[in-house]
């Protein structure tokens, strides 16, 4: 019988696995990204930031014609 490798490596480590999103009430140190305000309005700045940017490269490969 075997395990699979998720968890033979909590097995290994003792650890919960790390999760991707915190809730705000969790007591969590392993996770990616927090669930507050700051990381809502950075996600949506830097979403923005790259829709200008794209946009910009789409406006100057007409302008050049390059497309």
């Amino acid at each position: 019988m075997s395990l699979s490798t998720e968890k033979q490596f909590l097995l290994i480590t003792n650890t919960s696995p790390m999760s991707f999103i915190k809730e705000e009430n969790e007591k969590t140190k392993d996770y990616i990204f927090q669930k507050d305000d700051t990381t809502k309005s950075t996600t949506l700045f830097v979403a923005i930031v790259l829709v200008i940017l794209v946009a910009g490269v789409i406006v100057s490969g007409f302008y050049f014609d390059w497309f």
